[in-house]
């Protein structure tokens, strides 16, 4: 089955213009993938930050390309990223407390009702957060004044000629969502672009010649 049978997009603060985080619950409980699952029946609520501020960083070791960099990840190193991940989390719980939900929950397993104020949960958060699987804005687009751009609006790579990059690591920041239809219309669009460039390049031989 699917990695989350329900998934929800929530606003932290209601007077945000879109939501900042989307709520995953699971009717099964694990800890981790590829971990299996737990012996015991449970449900499992996690959310994940949409547009997360902390930044990392990655540090050549060597010239050697066996060693591997460095990586540095910071994450929830921003204040806001905290408050964020501590509000989602405080939602998950408000969730299970629903009259459709509460006669089914027994007991808390994580975070635990004993874990109540900010700083407990963003630890928590510290303990068990993972990472997520839609990694995104790694070659940024953007125009060539840019020092971080590395590709164009038609996805070329700042001066390398006849190369292009066509996949979610070319959104400037990271998408609000799952990283699938972004990817999809990326691909789409840029077909459209390279079709559109031999069309043009085949009339420009044809009239040459």
């Amino acid at each position: 089955m699917a990695a989350s049978q329900v998934a929800a997009f929530v606003k932290t603060i209601p007077e945000m213009k879109t939501p900042d985080v989307q709520f995953h619950f699971q009717p099964l409980s694990a800890g981790a993938p590829g971990e299996g699952l737990h012996s015991f029946s449970a449900i499992t609520s996690s959310i994940c930050q949409l547009r997360p501020l902390s930044k990392g960083r990655v540090v050549i070791q060597s010239s050697d390309p066996t060693v591997y960099p460095a990586c540095h990840s910071h994450y929830l190193e921003d204040p806001e990223d905290q408050r964020a991940v501590i509000a989602g989390m405080r939602f998950a719980r408000a969730a299970a407390e629903q009259d459709a939900l509460k006669d089914f929950v027994t007991e808390e397993m994580l975070p635990g009702k004993e874990i109540q104020s900010d700083a407990q949960l963003l630890q928590c958060a510290k303990d068990i957060g993972q990472s997520i699987y839609h990694p995104a804005g790694t070659c940024k687009m953007g125009p060539d004044t840019d020092p971080l751009a590395v590709v164009d609006s038609r996805l070329k790579v700042h001066g390398i000629a006849g190369l292009r990059v066509v996949d979610c690591s070319i959104t400037p920041t990271i998408p609000s969502g799952n990283t699938n239809a972004p990817t999809i219309m990326i691909a789409e669009k840029a077909s459209d672009m390279i079709k559109n460039d031999r069309l043009l390049l085949g009339m420009m031989n044809q009239s040459l010649t």
